[in-house]
């Protein structure tokens, strides 16, 4: 591993932290974004997760760039992690980000996406100096397709400002918030606009190194959980491209369909289990159920019968409804039924 730093900064308020992996070009779009902020009291932290040699020069050229840049510019700190087939995974480069991070609070931006407000950190500073002990802000980003349509769907937390009121205003007004009230949401905060204070980051163990799909979600909820203060800006920051599936070179199209619901499994069951909010808990068992009936929902496809019976029973547990009930009866009936084998057929179209 191989730390190299640009003009190391002097007690800044932000540390902001971007992965990167492979994605030289839109790692640029990201950099040039958190160095167009307009606020000083940042050092920016980047964590290569073992990209390739051709892409390694590509970034040298980018942190060139700005190696030579104004002393205006924030101070960069390049971390060089050991390659790996696979990568570290996306849960440790960003723990290992903040172990590296001086500021007060860290902020978090996938290399694929960018800060589209360079009052984004001000407007952040603003509202975090001027309340004490504020462990967690929230804000909201756009999501777009890759021909460049607009997602309209609900995605994150943007439709808290129906939800709860929780509406822009021209002054930015930013709102105390809860995790009662943040789970009237139908989803979870994106990293992108996620700002934690670092103290608070470390004491709920960061991220979880285990998951390797929407490992955010996890700390979503368990940041959510644990926290005493919260804010929420309603306002959005952040340009989100939404993954293009025909590719493998993000964590969203890298894993399995059950493969995410293994991750989401451990993710639910860790909040039943630890949660103190009887809203995170009663969210936990939701989430749970839902992913227990994918799971047999795909097996059942598969043709797996006895396993797809045994999740669908296991979600009843948590998500009791009739139609359910009637599915599970339908697989634990089709499990009993012997599968028919294959016949192998002959050159000459005969059964052997």
């Amino acid at each position: 591993m191989q730390n190299s730093t640009m003009d190391k900064p002097h007690s800044p308020f932000f540390s902001v932290i971007i992965p990167t992996r492979n994605r030289p070009g839109m790692f640029a779009a990201a950099l040039q974004s958190v160095m167009m902020q307009d606020l000083e009291e940042k050092e920016i932290i980047i964590v290569d997760d073992g990209s390739d040699d051709a892409d390694l020069a590509q970034y040298d050229e980018i942190f060139a760039q700005y190696n030579v840049a104004s002393a205006n510019h924030a101070p960069i700190t390049v971390s060089r992690l050991m390659r790996r087939a696979a990568g570290h995974g996306p849960s440790f480069v960003r723990n290992h980000g903040v172990s590296l991070a001086q500021g007060q609070y860290v902020c978090f931006l996938d290399d694929d996406d960018y800060w589209t407000d360079p009052t984004y950190l001000r407007q952040a500073h603003q509202s975090l100096a001027s309340k004490q002990g504020v462990d967690l802000y929230y804000s909201n980003q756009a999501a777009y397709y890759q021909d460049g349509t607009r997602c309209e769907e609900t995605i994150w937390i943007e439709d808290l400002i129906e939800k709860r009121q929780y509406y822009p205003t021209k002054d930015r007004q930013v709102y105390e918030t809860s995790a009662a009230d943040l789970l009237q949401s139908g989803g979870f905060a994106h990293l992108n606009c996620s700002i934690f204070r670092r103290d608070f980051f470390i004491s709920i163990g960061g991220m979880d190194e285990h998951i390797r799909y929407e490992s955010d979600r996890d700390l979503y909820l368990r940041a959510i959980d644990q926290a005493q203060h919260i804010l929420y800006d309603p306002h959005i920051y952040s340009w989100h491209n939404i993954p293009d599936h025909t590719q493998k070179n993000n964590t969203s199209t890298r894993v399995s369909i059950l493969e995410k619901k293994v991750f989401q499994l451990r993710t639910y069951n860790k909040g039943i289990l630890y949660g103190r909010h009887p809203e995170v808990i009663a969210s936990c068992r939701h989430g749970k159920s839902i992913q227990l009936k994918v799971i047999a929902e795909e097996l059942a496809q598969q043709g797996d019968y006895p396993k797809a019976f045994a999740y669908a029973w296991q979600a009843l547990a948590d998500g009791f409804n009739v139609k359910w009930l009637a599915y599970t009866v339908y697989l634990g009936i089709r499990k009993c039924v012997p599968t028919k084998k294959a016949i192998p057929i002959g050159e000459g179209g005969t059964a052997k």
